[in-house]
């Protein structure tokens, strides 16, 4: 099981959330989120999120990962408007995410 410690360390970040090796890490949220409102998954380092985007940008561009790969936000757009789909995916959503792009 992994051991989490919350860090605060600069004016640039609001939160940090690193695994026992001191990777970004966190499975239920954004590891990192800085505090001009850009925010980060990671899992034990490799930026990945499987319910929506990776990264999301203070100025709302956003960029899917899995497993570090990015995939083309165009893609996933396209993919969320044929289907009428909301973030953060369901788990259905996830699944097919996964699948088609992982």
């Amino acid at each position: 099981m992994d051991t989490y410690k919350y860090i605060s360390s600069d004016i640039f970040r609001i939160q940090e959330l690193v695994d026992k090796n001191d990777l970004y890490h966190c499975e239920d949220g954004p590891a990192v989120i800085w505090n001009d409102g850009m925010i980060e998954y990671y899992i034990h380092g490799i930026r990945h999120r499987e319910n929506g985007p990776a990264i999301r940008h203070s100025n709302g561009r956003v960029v899917y990962r899995l497993n570090g790969k990015i995939i083309p936000a165009e893609d996933i757009e396209r993919w969320i408007n044929e289907n009428n789909i909301s973030i953060p995916f369901n788990s259905e959503q996830q699944i097919e995410f996964i699948m088609k792009w992982g």
